[in-house]
């Protein structure tokens, strides 16, 4: 089974849980502000469907899109998840629905995140 956390759309958190390329559970969010609060309580919810993290052999991510700081929680908390869980981590393009498209090989050493813009980061 592959979990896949997809924040690289602003205003939207995507979750799910593949087997054999079917869709097991899938939960999404509107998230204009927080998203970055709603990954892991998305990824609770799709594994208490029937899956658990035993049940996963590689945790995909988004790991390219606009938003900064949810394309990076995103990632992040995917990193976690691979190295807690002992699974090899993968960066897909786009939504969780395109995840067969992978940019790179398995590996158990995180993926960093290609960010669409810099930054917008002030300093009082």
């Amino acid at each position: 089974m592959e979990l896949t956390i997809d924040t690289s759309r602003p205003g939207r958190v995507a979750v799910q849980v593949t087997r054999a390329g079917a869709v097991v559970a899938r939960a999404r969010v509107a998230a204009r502000y927080h998203g970055t609060q709603r990954v892991l309580p998305l990824v609770v919810r799709v594994l208490a469907v029937g899956s658990r993290p035993k049940s996963l052999r590689v945790v995909a991510v988004a790991a390219a899109g606009v938003g900064f700081t949810q394309l990076r929680a995103g990632v992040v908390a995917a990193n976690a998840l691979a190295y807690a869980w002992q699974v090899p981590l993968e960066a897909v393009s786009g939504a969780p629905a395109r995840a067969a498209k992978r940019h790179g090989s398995r590996n158990r050493f995180g993926v960093r995140p290609r960010y669409g813009q810099a930054p917008s980061a002030t300093v009082a």
